[in-house]
């Protein structure tokens, strides 16, 4: 990497941006262009995080489907699923079942629900308005506050003035997927723009053979449903948001295996259906040559409703009447979110630039509960699970940073931000850096930071009571929960030769403290919370390191990268939890005419590790496994607007699995087997095509 770094010191002379007439000439390339690191425009150079751009243009060149696609290619990231079919990302050894070990940014804006606080990476989020995706490995609370943990994902929409007219999207694909979006954006000589986007997806889904519990599958589908709109008007630098959702899927382990059971547990009797009403407004206001000011407010909506159908089997009566007998649930999580802030970028020379904030995020539960109707009866509601309606989640927190560009080759970053939470304390979340830019093409890091996760309101407040044995079914709350941190220090170094040869080499040290994780008594030990309950328990630390290549010669594509990732418990000593040490990545793209791409794609894992946590239920270790994709793309955008992809997912149909969450691992039934004794089947060969129309 050395060489490298003198390669591309060698290829291009010094610049000095304060020496330039604009700084416009450093964001030439637009994938080089991020604002995820610090909240304002910076180039990936400059940025004091580790971050990778996926582009329009990219999206539309490999055939993402969704988020989850895009994470499967970034180093350091594994995409696991949950029994309950939700995808989780996991960053650099850093494992999570509820994926809120990440913030997922729409636009610079947190979306997250308000119960567990889940990332959603599935096809919930439409990738068809993206312009592009700014992924952060590494520490991000010094300014996003709680979940910006082991990473943030900053999903960034195509503005007004780029749609320029009406795009329609319709795509198709394998298990029934089906895909329809419109998108539509203008502006206005007074300067004001509109914009609108609205899709309907609906798949049947690749269900599984066998479930993790060990029964059959006999509906053998998976379906997703989900309906998402949004309306956006910008005039004189104020900006008002609405964006709506509706999606709905099914668990996995859904026990199928009699008729009884498929009748009861069909689509509508068994889903759990989420609605999301989320606006925002924010306003930016000049203050000339020294920066500006930028009050915002939001508000989220957020529903989870649920239904449950359990088939209980016969039944006799001690006078020997035998019954059929059922149990049904409905499940309902009603949370409302709302902020408040102001920002500020203060810039009084071009050498120094602060960015500032104050504000606070309010969660209300509103009603968390599952109500439970004994055999059909619809009479006799008890309540199992749920939180105190009508109570408080509150944050308030306030954040600087400060960069100094002390010569145009060197740039030092400091800053740090202060939550303080109602029911979990205060937390502190610094970070600094040291940048060297020797030319516009390379770049040295070394980076500090911490970040925090404060419990949430499934973690805090939800109560569950205990059944006829005296044992609580499901993992109690913890009002005496704190947040856990992890301290992170990371060396990035980065360079190119020419236009045409990129590469990247990082190296990380994480120790993650205060995890709050299940905690299952040992049989015969009680406690006033029942015999699970969450709790801060544990560290682990984690050591890796990253390499990236990217070389782009006349009409052909060639990316690779390769990432090192050792995590384990401090005490226990186990490696962590189904995080492969060793994952690969590699395209090999050919462009044979202008606006026709084929790629060859292939992602490579490693042995996941659980021996060492299966103390009770045996289980092995997840094996390796590879899995390779193929697409194409034909574009007539200059001539026609048209647009054709296809792609094949796991072209040769390889068999892999993900295995259930840690939590899980140990689960035994009555008769000492496993409760989850198999894993969860990954998708088999898959084929995705859509078309794209531009009117202007």
């Amino acid at each position: 990497m050395l060489h490298f770094l003198w390669l591309a010191t060698a290829s291009a002379e010094p610049v000095d941006p304060f020496l330039e007439e604009s700084t416009a000439d450093l964001f030439r390339l637009e994938r080089d262009v991020v604002t995820v690191a610090s909240r304002y425009t910076q180039t990936l150079q400059e940025a004091p995080s580790i971050v990778s751009v996926i582009t329009e243009a990219d999206i539309h060149a490999m055939g993402f489907r969704n988020l989850t696609d895009v994470l499967r290619t970034i180093p350091g990231v594994y995409i696991s699923v949950s029994k309950e079919s939700r995808n989780l990302a996991w960053f650099r050894g850093v494992i999570s079942s509820d994926n809120n070990k990440i913030l997922l940014l729409i636009d610079g804006v947190p979306w997250y629900d308000g119960v567990y606080t889940h990332a959603w990476i599935d096809d919930v989020i439409p990738l068809f308005h993206v312009k592009q995706i700014e992924i952060v490995k590494g520490p991000g609370s010094a300014v996003y506050g709680t979940n910006a943990f082991s990473g943030v994902i900053n999903v960034v929409t195509k503005p007004a003035e780029e749609i320029a007219g009406t795009q329609i999207r319709i795509s198709t694909g394998s298990f029934a997927r089906q895909e329809v979006s419109l998108l539509a954006g203008d502006t206005f000589e007074n300067g004001s723009s509109i914009k609108a986007y609205a899709r309907m997806f609906d798949l049947r889904g690749d269900g599984l053979t066998v479930t993790p519990k060990g029964e059959a599958n006999i509906r053998g589908i998976n379906p997703k449903q989900s309906i998402n709109g949004g309306l956006e008007f910008k005039f004189k630098g104020t900006t008002l948001r609405y964006d709506f959702l509706d999606y709905t899927h099914t668990y996995f382990v859904n026990p199928q295996n009699d008729i009884d059971s498929v009748l009861l547990e069909g689509v509508d009797n068994f889903n759990l259906n989420y609605r999301n009403d989320f606006f925002y407004v924010r306003s930016d206001l000049s203050m000339g040559v020294i920066g500006s000011v930028s009050p915002y407010l939001f508000t989220q909506r957020y529903v989870n409703t649920s239904n449950y159908a359990y088939y209980t089997g016969l039944s006799q009566d001690s006078d020997g009447n035998i019954s059929e007998g059922e149990s049904l649930v409905h499940a309902i999580k009603f949370t409302e979110r709302y902020g408040a802030g102001l920002e500020a970028q203060i810039q009084p020379t071009p050498k120094h630039m602060s960015v500032l904030g104050v504000g606070g995020d309010f969660t209300y539960v509103a009603d968390v509960q599952d109500y439970v109707y004994a055999d059909g009866s619809g009479e006799g509601v008890a309540t199992t699970f749920g939180a105190p309606s009508n109570s408080w989640l509150t944050d308030v927190f306030t954040f600087a940073q400060h960069t100094w560009t002390a010569t145009w080759w060197m740039e030092l970053m400091g800053g740090a931000r202060l939550d303080a939470y109602n029911l979990s304390g205060l937390s502190v979340s610094p970070r600094a850096g040291l940048l060297f830019v020797p030319t516009n093409g390379a770049s040295i890091k070394l980076l500090y930071g911490r970040a925090f996760r404060a419990p949430n309101v499934r973690e805090l407040l939800v109560s569950v009571a205990p059944d006829e044995f005296g044992e609580v079914p499901f993992t109690n709350g913890n009002a005496t929960l704190t947040p856990e941190y992890i301290d992170t220090v990371e060396l990035d170094l980065m360079g190119q030769s020419g236009q045409d040869f990129k590469a990247r080499a990082s190296t990380f040290v994480s120790i993650l403290e205060n995890q709050i994780i299940k905690n299952v008594l040992p049989e015969g030990v009680t406690s006033g919370l029942g015999n699970q309950f969450y709790a801060n328990l544990g560290s682990t630390s984690v050591f890796g390191f990253e390499t990236e290549v990217e070389w782009r010669p006349e009409n052909f594509a060639v990316d690779l990268s390769y990432s090192g990732t050792f995590a384990n418990d401090l005490s226990t000593g186990n490696q962590q939890y189904a995080f492969p040490q060793h994952m690969g990545h590699f395209r090999l793209g050919w462009q044979p005419d202008r606006g026709i791409w084929v790629n060859l794609r292939g992602d490579a894992y490693g042995k996941r590790p659980r021996t060492d946590w299966t103390t009770a239920s045996k289980l092995p270790d997840g094996n390796p496994f590879a899995l390779i994709h193929l697409n194409t793309v034909y574009s007539l955008q200059e001539k026609a607007g048209w647009s054709v992809e296809g792609t094949i997912f796991n072209l040769l149909d390889s068999d892999y699995d993900t295995m259930v969450f840690l939590d899980d691992v140990n689960a035994l039934n009555d008769d000492g087997s496993p409760k989850y004794p198999n894993n969860i089947e990954g998708s088999e060969r898959a084929m995705y095509v859509s078309i794209q129309k531009s009117f202007q």
